[in-house]
């Protein structure tokens, strides 16, 4: 309910459009009830035909204007439904990918970005669902309502069984997708897990084709497609159940009624019209009621779509902004690392560990796999945050000002080059969105990526593919490196920037790389000794 906020007067002009179309859907009933009360007089001949004729005129335009006015009423009504809809699924879309996004490193390495995906992507669906099945419940309730005023206008037991039909349905309903729901949370989770699979598999497609293991994720996938189909038909069984069970109720209900509105006929107690009318009536309540039952099913499979994506409102991210975070400019690039001690699963990465890069300094970061030099990277980008000690940046704590606005005042080359499905232009140009032509051009040249730009038809404006695939390891960090020349921040880290290149590209990249580094303070993780051999310093990390 918090999603409609703001759409109030969508909401309750669709309400009121609604009801009256479901008003003016008697007026059929009543019209025809009338029709056939005017011909059993005129045959009797207790109405002339003058008479007889002037009414049914009446009748007839009575008829074509709730025609038009309900014809109306519906269009403006989905128009209106469609609109809310549309904004609910919009709201739920934008509020749980923020939320996502700015959930702490842990969460993002602990999660599939496939599972992810799909809780989003089915999540956003059902709350759009939800809302258009909440309307087709109060649609039905108020067809239930004018349909037992109106019978009971006429005779009090058919509409007494019409009701009584109608409660039968809705418990029958409401137990029988009670069930359901527990067994659609768990085809959700079985759902779930196959499209991280798939996520995990299309990802990964080097390694499967590199080892000849084709056959094998086939077969993993059948298995795992299997647990889905046979999740799902479990879910079905109940929707099977469900229609079997309103057939017999609803036969029982006409029954019912047949006989109790006839009896009341053959009495003298109503007219052949208004026999008429009750089953047209009785009729026309049917599909509302069949709709508003079986909305309760969808309503359940949609909380429970929900449920899943509603679970992240509970997440507590490890890394927040401080209450009253400060702004923070980094102007000279001082580094300080002070006493600080850092255990990440069980493991003592580092412990009263104290480091200080002065401003302008490069400071070469060495040691065996494992050591902790990537994690130090991540412990000043504050992904992670300290157990002991502090590290600041120009004599000021980074836990005491906003992380995003620290950390887009920093520049990277990971070790792992970060693509997005986009052009080598935008890549570049994340670190730095409003760069002219000329700045982009230039960080292409200076990282040596201007030869193999130059050969490309669409130049800069060539897609990479997912993750920078169309490219090459050594292109795909020249790529980085590129980016992080035209960031030009005050910081710079590189973590193995050299890596992926042979000795003739990084000597190329070299000078390039000089320039990137000139006034600025740096932190460089390598263990090519060309790559650190201009650095102030080496500190090697060790046990």
């Amino acid at each position: 309910l918090s999603y409609f906020k703001g759409s109030y007067a969508i909401v309750f002009g669709a309400l009121i459009l609604l009801a009256l179309v479901e008003v003016l859907m008697i007026v059929d009933n009543i019209v025809i009830k009338e029709m056939v009360d005017l011909g059993e007089g005129f045959v009797s001949g207790s109405v002339l035909l003058a008479n007889a004729q002037g009414i049914f005129l009446t009748l007839m335009i009575i008829f074509a204007i709730a025609i038009l006015v309900r014809s109306t009423s519906r269009y403006f009504h989905v128009h209106l439904e469609n609109i809310f809809k549309v904004r609910i699924e919009q709201k739920v879309k934008e509020k749980y990918f923020n939320k996502i996004i700015g959930q702490d490193y842990n969460f993002h390495t602990d999660n599939q970005s496939g599972v992810l995906i799909s809780k989003l992507s089915r999540g956003s669906s059902a709350a759009s669902a939800l809302a258009g099945a909440l309307s087709q419940v109060y649609r039905g309730t108020i067809s239930l309502i004018l349909v037992f005023v109106t019978i009971a206008y006429f005779s009090l037991i058919p509409a007494l069984i019409t009701i009584f039909t109608a409660v039968i349905l809705f418990f029958f309903s409401h137990y029988t997708f009670k069930f359901q729901k527990e067994k659609k949370l768990i085809q959700n989770e079985v759902e779930d897990s196959e499209k991280g699979y798939v996520s995990n598999i299309v990802t990964n497609f080097e390694a499967i084709k590199f080892f000849g293991r084709e056959n094998r994720i086939k077969s993993s996938f059948g298995k795992r497609a299997k647990n889905s189909h046979d999740s799902q038909l479990v879910v079905e069984h109940y929707l099977r159940r469900f229609n079997w069970g309103v057939s017999g109720i609803l036969g029982i209900g006409t029954f019912l009624l047949l006989y109790f509105s006839f009896t009341d006929f053959l009495a003298g107690n109503i007219t052949i019209g208004a026999v008429v009318f009750i089953f047209t009536t009785f009729g026309r309540m049917i599909q509302p009621v069949i709709t508003l039952t079986s909305q309760m099913g969808q309503i359940n499979r949609n909380i429970a779509d929900l449920e899943s994506l509603f679970e992240y409102d509970n997440l507590v991210n490890s890394v927040q902004d401080k209450p009253g975070a400060k702004d923070v400019s980094i102007t000279r690039g001082e580094i300080n690392f002070e006493n600080i001690s850092f255990t990440y699963d069980s493991k003592k990465i580092f412990d009263d560990f104290s480091l200080n890069v002065k401003p302008g300094e490069k400071v070469a970061i060495v040691g065996e796999s494992g050591s902790g030099k990537t994690s130090l990277v991540r412990l000043l980008f504050r992904l992670y945050d300290v157990q002991k000690g502090a590290i600041t940046v120009d004599g000021v704590d980074i836990r005491d000002v906003k992380q995003e606005l620290f950390r887009s005042q920093m520049s990277i080359v990971p070790q792992a080059s970060i693509l997005f499905n986009d052009t080598l232009s935008n890549n570049i140009k994340f670190s730095r969105p409003n760069a002219s032509n000329e700045q982009l051009l230039s960080a292409i040249k200076k990282s040596a990526l201007d030869s193999f730009v130059n050969g490309l038809d669409k130049k800069e404006q060539t897609l990479v593919g997912e993750r920078g695939v169309k490219l090459s390891g050594g292109e795909r960090q020249r790529v980085s490196i590129a980016r992080a020349m035209l960031a030009q921040k005050k910081i710079v880290i590189l973590d193995e920037p050299t890596s992926s290149l042979d000795s003739k590209t990084e000597k190329q990249i070299q000078v390039g790389m000089d320039n990137l580094l000139r006034g600025k303070t740096s932190i460089i993780i390598a263990h090519r000794l060309s790559t650190i051999m201009n650095s102030d310093r080496i500190v090697v990390i060790g046990n």
